[in-house]
């Protein structure tokens, strides 16, 4: 999918993984299919993690990415609120590319429809203070 995505619109792209507060670590089944997803050797071109969570957990697990990145080329930039790291990445597209900070309201919606399905209340969505 993700190579059928670059031949439609071109070798940039940005990698958002959302994670959504106290999550439990990926059962086996899980863990196959990310494994499966890396073999194929698609990677994007920036790529970073929001943890929508507040506490002293979730700022460990930002501080434990934040400090893989650091030694790193490949690990993902990890943010807190979701605009950052659309803004972040956005820098690292080029100019041509569509406006991906403008995507956010969509990115939330999206979530909120996807968690109101598996019956989780959403969290709720916290953008940095120099949004619009």
């Amino acid at each position: 999918m993700f190579r059928d995505h670059q031949l439609q619109w071109g070798p940039a792209s940005l990698s958002l993984t959302i994670v959504k507060g106290h999550v439990t670590l990926p059962d086996p089944p899980a863990r196959a299919r990310r494994k499966a997803m890396h073999a194929k050797g698609a990677t994007a071109d920036v790529a970073s993690v929001v943890i929508e969570a507040d506490g002293f957990w979730a700022a460990a697990a930002r501080g434990v990415l934040a400090s893989m990145s650091l030694v790193s080329r490949e690990a993902r930039q990890v943010t807190r609120p979701l605009d950052e790291a659309l803004r972040r990445g956005s820098k690292h597209l080029p100019a041509e590319a569509p406006d991906v900070v403008a995507l956010a309201p969509l990115i939330v919606g999206f979530r909120e429809r996807h968690l109101a399905q598996l019956a989780v209340p959403p969290p709720k969505p916290r953008l940095s203070s120099t949004s619009v």
